[in-house]
């Protein structure tokens, strides 16, 4: 999770830069992802987040989000 986290704590993500698509739209289906992989991440950041998504299941990819944020929220530390 701390890879995306960095990612949209960066100016300029805050909507999920390349992969809003998939994490700002909740289109979380393995074609989106795809997309984003071939046609909008252009760092090898946001290539290697993408490939992060493909290895996830539907419902992890919803949950990323809210997650993320609450990680930062948090300043980036783990509950407990």
């Amino acid at each position: 999770m701390r890879y995306f986290a960095d990612y949209k704590a960066r100016p300029g993500n805050g909507a999920w830069g390349a992969l809003h698509i998939v994490l700002e739209d909740d289109n979380v289906d393995d074609a989106s992802v795809l997309y984003c992989l071939t046609h909008t991440a252009k760092t090898v950041e946001e290539k290697r987040l993408a490939k992060l998504l493909l290895c996830m299941s539907r419902s992890q990819r919803l949950r990323l989000d809210r997650k993320v944020a609450q990680f930062l929220a948090r300043g980036g530390r783990c509950p407990g």
